[in-house]
């Protein structure tokens, strides 16, 4: 049965969809059947995965999951990386967060919670036994279809910049799944934080990069491995490619490399499928 790991935080550029990407191509290469999921209707992740953006038809993604109830099976297509499949983030998801939004100010009126936030987790189990591994790539903020991922997985995933406040958006990202496991019944935790984009020539950024990592309460999950800034991230990006398969043997890809291996040992259930694939090999 996979494990489904969403990947959240609370602002925009801060690497999810290469996150994503990354760790789905590391999942691969060790052998493991990957499922990443698009919630967000830019698509970044998508791209990343070679789906052109005009190859994407409103209404042919993730949104008919939650507006027609279509199973994510249906919705599943193949990617430039062998043992990936993807659900593909569309433009009707801006839509679907409307619709939700509605639907959740009407059951809050009538005392109860909208069933919205289960329709992801309950299509997500549909699937889980075709797959080792689940990942989500969200949007920015903490809307409706964010906590409806949040409630779709087992664990949260939150990149971070070193920048100013960087320790408030941890706090928010941590509050939305706080919240989803109080009003929504969500099972996940934080689990993780992964220090992206990384420059240290910048004194001010070794300096933040030092704050989060001793920070009492998010410090322990800050992963040991970052990924530094750099040119082939934005290059893959372009390319449409992981930046392993853009360049495998860029400083970028070298990181990915050591984060899916850091990854896999903090998850147990992805640590005890890698050590039964490389027996198996």
């Amino acid at each position: 049965m996979a494990q489904v790991v969403a990947v959240s935080a609370h602002k925009g550029g801060v690497g999810k969809s290469s996150l994503v990407g990354n760790l789905a191509a590391g999942a691969a290469a060790a052998g493991l059947r990957v499922l990443v999921i698009d919630a967000d209707q830019q698509g970044n992740v998508s791209e990343i995965l070679g789906t052109h953006p005009r190859d994407i038809v409103p209404g042919d993604g993730l949104s008919a999951v939650y507006l027609d109830g279509e199973p994510l099976s249906n919705r599943t297509r193949e990617t430039n990386l062998p043992g990936v499949h993807l659900v593909v983030g569309d433009e009707l998801l801006a839509e679907v967060d409307y619709s939700l939004g509605i639907r959740e100010g009407l059951a809050r009126a009538e005392g109860a919670h909208a069933a919205w936030s289960r329709i992801l987790d309950e299509a997500v189990a549909e699937v889980r036994d075709a797959y080792n591994l689940v990942l989500i790539d969200t949007a920015p903020g903490f809307g409706i279809l964010v906590s409806s991922a949040i409630c779709a997985a087992d664990a949260v995933l939150s990149p971070v910049l070193v920048e100013p406040h960087a320790i408030r958006g941890l706090e928010r990202t941590a509050s939305a799944v706080e919240r989803a496991r109080r009003d929504l019944g969500a099972r996940a935790e934080l689990a993780g934080v992964v220090i992206q984009m990384v420059d240290l020539r910048s004194s001010y950024v070794r300096a933040t990069r030092d704050e989060v990592r001793r920070h009492p309460v998010y410090g322990r999950l800050v992963y040991a491995t970052e990924v530094p800034r750099t040119v082939r991230m934005v290059e893959a990006s372009h390319m449409r490619r992981t930046v392993g398969a853009y360049d495998s043997t860029s400083t970028a890809a070298r990181s990915y490399d050591a984060l899916w291996a850091e990854f896999a040992a903090r998850t147990p259930n992805v640590s005890a499928l890698v050590a039964r694939e490389h027996q198996h090999a």
